[in-house]
Formats: structure tokens, C-alpha cells, sequence
């Protein structure tokens, strides 16, 4: 993962790649956003064959211009009969 900055443009969606464990390794998990901003959504996670690609989505209405900090993908276990959030 590179420690360059990601930008979220208003209205738009922007794709993070993250390199990691196999795609089986990913697959026992779901995916999701802890404390996100308002207006930011994390609207897919798949696995590749490189490892985990995110895509987050900026709502031009509800994100404020200029918010600047972390966003924290928490990834936990899935459990029997649970949905996949992603």
C-alpha cells in the first residue's frame, strides 16, 4: 500500500488497492467503514488476485470540502448466515 494520500472528489468514487494474503484469506471476512466522515461510503470491497480493492464514495451534498483525516476499513470474521455488508 502506497503512503500516498488518497482524494475523494465530491460526488465522485475513488479505488484504494490494498496488497495482502490470498483471495481465500480475504473471502472469510467482510468489509466495512468504522467511524467514516459523513458523506463517505465504502459501496464495494472484492478480492483480486493481487489482493483487496476498496471503493469508497463521496456524497457532494452530505461530505464537508476540505475534511481531511483517516478512513478505518475494520474487517471482522463472518459468522454462519451472516450477510456480507462489503
Amino acid at each position: 500500500m502506497s503512503t500516498t494520500p488518497v482524494s475523494l472528489s465530491a460526488g465522485g468514487t475513488t479505488i484504494v488497492r490494498v496488497s495482502g494474503p490470498t483471495a481465500n484469506f480475504f473471502a472469510r471476512f467482510r468489509r466495512e467503514l468504522e467511524n467514516a466522515p459523513e458523506g463517505i461510503v465504502l459501496t464495494n470491497a472484492s478480492v483480486g488476485h493481487a489482493g483487496l480493492e476498496l471503493v469508497f464514495q463521496c456524497d457532494g451534498e452530505k461530505a464537508k470540502l476540505g475534511n481531511m483525516g483517516n478512513l478505518i476499513s475494520k474487517i471482522a470474521k463472518k459468522t454462519l448466515g451472516a450477510v456480507d455488508k462489503q
